[in-house]
């Protein structure tokens, strides 16, 4: 019997849902004289929705529970169901492995995979865990990689989109799309109208020079300023309000990492986390960090949050270690009641349309709401140069570090890359020495018995994403049949939704270009 604990953070958003949140009403109660097939939720609002009953604020559970087990086969499905592989065998990037684990339903995480059609050996990889639902994460998906691409353009290209020769939503960027992606069809109008105005004031504002941290800082401002502005009160946008006004007050993180031949560059809005894994000299695995959390805890976002707001108490600005007690990142995209004047949000709660944001019920306007904008989706933008050592990225939403540290997540990785080779690599028993005489059975015997070590190694799953999420939420299988056995409607109480992305680099390339 395992005892599975609740997850020791709330979830990042404080809606009208979890008012009783605020108020600590209800209790997660095992109900032991109840089979498992009875359903028995008690909620204030009179929901019910399984054999349980929860307090999500406390998140605590009084009494071991006995979950509905799922046979291994099963637990195998459900974790390598939305895994993918991409071998791109082009410049740094050797191979991409990626995969995700919805808790909320539907899945609020995103990711995406491109490489870009107007340079060489350039690639664009992705993570967006939304908030307040799948609409805003859904459109970062859909549009970051354009806006990025379109800021990298020389001038000569820019003319072309500006003329109609350059289709900026498919000549731009090739992806690596996985079975269950799908574009927002409602939105394409929109978005293709954004892009043209976008690559117009590119071309107006071009300088030679920018630099790339400028363009990825750029593009994140301009799509975050789209979204706003197309769901403002008397916006030109020629969408239905019904589709722009909730994608606006949804809001996301985002994490990007920019490939460029040998350069290395990550930007990033919100508590995601990229991670490098180093092979040292001395043979050891080394988890560096390429991104800073946007979140409580983080003391110089803290300052720069009170500095902007210098008329407003800092006990206000952060409680409960929220932006105005309600948000959990202090950077995201959309979010716009954190960004639009109380007017622009009155006029929301004055109309019709604020049924359109029913999610927050009569707290639309944030409380201690004084002087917006408090939010800000401009990312915080790290360079690295990538060197033979630098073995692979992981990007992975917040959803996987809630599990695992950054050095258990580089260790799971490198160990999976040591069991994989073992797999691909032919293995024969050599008939000589290595000074050419004839081989001794004891030595016959060492050869096997390392391979068989090596084999022990060997992954459960070919794809590290899938073996990073089997570790996370185990290793064990009782654990994971457990934590994936949670009802729909309480499982956020458990865990976040997890996407990782694993980038692998070309070691031979980067070290044949490091000498160029």
């Amino acid at each position: 019997m395992f005892k599975i604990l609740p997850r020791n953070v709330n979830s990042r958003i404080l809606t009208s849902f979890q008012e009783p949140v605020r108020q600590k009403q209800v209790e997660i109660v095992r109900q032991t004289n109840e089979t498992r097939s009875q359903v028995r939720g008690i909620y204030r609002t009179g929901q019910r929705f399984g054999n349980w009953s929860f307090n999500i604020n406390e998140r605590s559970v009084t009494d071991s529970i006995d979950y509905p087990r799922l046979s291994p086969q099963q637990v195998t499905s459900i974790i390598q169901l939305h895994g993918a592989t991409f071998e791109t065998k082009r410049g740094a990037v050797s191979r991409v492995e990626t995969n995700k684990l919805a808790s909320n339903t539907p899945i609020e995480d995103r990711h995406a995979q491109a490489k870009l059609n107007t340079a060489t050996n350039q690639y664009l990889f992705g993570i967006y865990d939304g908030h307040a639902g799948c609409a805003c994460s859904q459109a970062l998906s859909e549009r970051l990689f354009h806006y990025i691409a379109l800021t990298m353009l020389p001038p000569y290209m820019l003319e072309q989109v500006k003329n109609g020769a350059v289709d900026p939503r498919s000549d731009l960027i090739h992806r690596y799309t996985c079975w269950d992606d799908y574009v927002n069809e409602e939105l394409t109008g929109t978005f293709t109208k954004s892009l043209m105005k976008l690559a117009i004031e590119s071309l107006a504002a071009y300088s030679e020079d920018s630099a790339v941290e400028d363009n990825l800082r750029s593009a994140f401002l301009c799509l975050d300023q789209d979204i706003s502005m197309d769901a403002l009160p008397g916006s030109t946008c020629q969408t239905s309000l019904e589709s722009v006004v909730p994608l606006a007050f949804a809001g996301s993180c985002a994490l990007v990492a920019f490939v460029d031949e040998t350069d290395l560059y990550i930007a990033n809005v919100g508590d995601s986390r990229a991670i490098l894994g180093v092979r040292t000299e001395q043979d050891q695995w080394e988890a560096v960090d390429l991104s800073v959390p946007h979140c409580f805890g983080n003391k110089a976002e803290e300052e720069r949050i009170i500095k902007q707001h210098p008329n407003e108490s800092p006990d206000n600005l952060l409680a409960h270690g929220r932006l105005l007690g309600d948000l959990a990142p202090l950077r995201a995209f959309g979010d716009v009641r954190f960004k639009w004047s109380k007017k622009d949000l009155k006029h929301i709660v004055n109309t019709g349309y604020s049924s359109l944001v029913s999610i927050y019920g009569n707290n639309l306007i944030p409380r201690h709401f004084k002087t917006p904008p408090y939010l800000t989706a401009e990312p915080e933008v790290i360079k690295h140069h990538l060197s033979p050592k630098d073995k692979f990225l992981v990007l992975a939403s917040d959803g996987l570090w809630e599990f695992l540290e950054p050095h258990e997540v580089i260790k799971l990785v490198a160990g999976h890359m040591e069991g994989r080779e073992v797999l691909l690599n032919n293995f024969e028993l050599p008939k000589v020495e290595p000074g050419g005489k004839q081989i001794t059975l004891g030595h016959i015997n060492e050869l096997l018995l390392k391979r068989k070590l090596k084999l022990a190694l060997r992954p459960q799953d070919s794809n590290a994403a899938t073996h990073l999420l089997r570790n996370a939420l185990g290793p064990g299988h009782g654990k994971l049949s457990q934590l994936l056995s949670i009802p729909k409607i309480s499982s956020r109480n458990y865990r976040d939704d997890i996407t990782v992305t694993i980038v692998y680099f070309d070691t031979e390339y980067i070290t044949n270009t490091s000498y160029v």
